[in-house]
């Protein structure tokens, strides 16, 4: 049964038995009736499905989005208005968040930050450059617009927050949406079959994302005995390779070294792509161990990863 016909049904049968709660109680039934649909939308994304098939524990979800807002040299009122209006496409009410206003020679930011009622953490950019001279060349003037969706804990609906960022953030072309998702693994999880989907007990203290990356957490893992192994080179790449083969993913450069391995790739399931030379990409997955070898650090992110890892 499809996601919002199941909705529909839950919602009916809880109007009938709860009519006698209040507010705050028929919410609560709603979000739990909900919570099975919202799970298998999120679990349809090709990028959600290559993450949990590695079997970590997701510590954080990063969908952000880049667009040209114009060939011109913008003032404050134009960038206002135009934040104003990816505010509200976003369900956040523009005149309850500070605003940050920074302006220089040729350039001028407008910044701001909020949550919206989901919890999820919102950054929205905004930068107009005038024209510059330099030496054998000259750059137009131009306007651009960054937004960034933060979330903490389970996956959102990634296929839903994808399309209203990439409605949200659209300038006088399309915008680039970008998707990374985070999380840590170890490696008794892949020994005893995590990397073929099952999920792996949270072991990790609160994480941090550091600056347009939510490639970096700090994570602190139950110490686990020596004879569990370490990560080691082949344990990495057969990891990858169960990743891969679960969204039928091409692979288009594969790099690694001793604690990191970094593939990308290109699989049909997802539509955008980016063109790098010859070579169409749209899926790039990093594994890093961290020093003592018994956490890993899994990274997925659509068409790349942005930012650190």
């Amino acid at each position: 049964m499809e996601p919002m016909r199941r909705f529909i049904l839950g919602l009916r049968r809880y109007l009938k038995v709860s009519a006698g709660l209040g507010p705050p109680a028929l919410a609560l039934l709603l979000l739990l009736r909900l919570s099975p649909a919202l799970a298998g939308q999120a679990q349809e994304h090709p990028v959600w499905q290559a993450f949990a098939a590695s079997g970590a524990t997701l510590l954080d979800t990063e969908i952000s989005a880049w667009s040209v807002l114009a060939r011109d040299f913008l003032d404050f009122p134009q960038l206002k208005s135009r934040y104003e209006q990816v505010a509200r496409a976003l369900e956040l009410d523009p005149a309850l968040l500070p605003l940050e206003a920074t302006e220089e020679a040729g350039f001028r930011q407008l910044q701001a930050q909020g949550r919206r009622p989901d919890g999820t953490r919102v950054v929205i950019t905004l930068q107009s450059l005038d024209r510059q001279v330099q030496p054998g060349r000259v750059y137009p003037p131009e306007a651009y617009l960054t937004v960034r969706l933060l979330q903490e804990g389970p996956p959102p609906l990634l296929s839903r927050e994808e399309e209203r960022l990439r409605q949200a953030a659209a300038g006088i072309g399309r915008a680039q949406v970008y998707i990374t998702l985070t999380g840590a693994l170890l490696p008794a999880a892949a020994a005893n079959g995590a990397g073929a989907g099952a999920e792996a007990e949270p072991r990790m203290s609160e994480p941090r994302v550091s600056t347009l990356a939510a490639g970096r957490a700090a994570v602190q893992a139950v110490s686990a005995p020596p004879s569990q192994g370490s990560w080691q080179p082949d344990l990495r790449n057969r990891l990858a390779w169960d990743m891969l083969r679960r969204v039928d993913a091409q692979v288009t450069d594969w790099l690694a070294d001793r604690n990191v391995l970094s593939v990308t790739a290109y699989t049909p399931r997802l539509r955008q792509r980016l063109q790098l030379g010859r070579k169409a990409v749209n899926l790039n997955i990093a594994l890093r161990s961290a020093e003592d070898g018994r956490q890993l650090y899994v990274v997925v992110g659509s068409p790349l990863i942005v930012g650190e890892y």
